[in-house]
């Protein structure tokens, strides 16, 4: 079993088991000051891991130099990436590379990637929808955390914007 580690400034380590793809949070930063530990980070961890790897969206963590720190298996899931590829330390261009081989992201990367880290730098939350080459769409939000890093949600619309496809299209239909 293939593990590899990252910790950064903030106190934040993450791992991802191989096999099993799942990130898993080890520790959580102090309180407010550092004055006391976060209770969070008294608890048993497993319960955040199922937590996150329950959730409907896909969640993912990059640091300051857009390198993933951490992303929970929806994720993984919804885009039925590799999780020997989507793994702590894989860089965004590698991650969008990795998309593009898979068939779900059609853009160009470098101006994706130019267009995302500026809207990051200038603290800018960023939401788009993807479309996917299987006709899949995805809302995607890009929130910049301290330190310059960014949280990035996605979520599976693909059945809401087919059914406000056939709203749209109804009366038509009906004439």
């Amino acid at each position: 079993m293939s593990r590899r580690s990252i910790k950064n400034e903030k106190g934040w380590a993450v791992s991802n088991d191989q096999n099993t793809a799942a990130a898993e949070i080890l520790s959580f930063p102090l309180g407010a000051a550092g004055s006391r530990p976060n209770p969070l980070a008294l608890t048993d961890h497993q319960t955040l891991v199922d937590i996150f790897n329950n959730m409907s969206q896909g969640i993912l963590m990059f640091d300051a130099d857009a390198r993933m720190v951490f992303c929970n298996q929806r994720y993984i899931e919804m885009y039925g990436l590799s999780p020997a590829v989507v793994i702590p330390g894989c860089g965004l261009r590698e991650l969008l590379e990795h998309h593009t081989a898979v068939g779900t992201f059609c853009e160009a990367h470098e101006d994706y990637v130019v267009n995302l880290l500026e809207d990051i730098a200038q603290g800018k939350t960023s939401a788009s929808v993807a479309t996917s080459a299987n006709g899949c769409a995805f809302s995607i939000v890009h929130k910049p955390i301290a330190g310059g890093g960014w949280i990035a949600t996605h979520e599976d619309i693909t059945v809401r914007k087919r059914a406000e496809e056939r709203i749209v299209h109804m009366p038509a239909m009906m004439h």
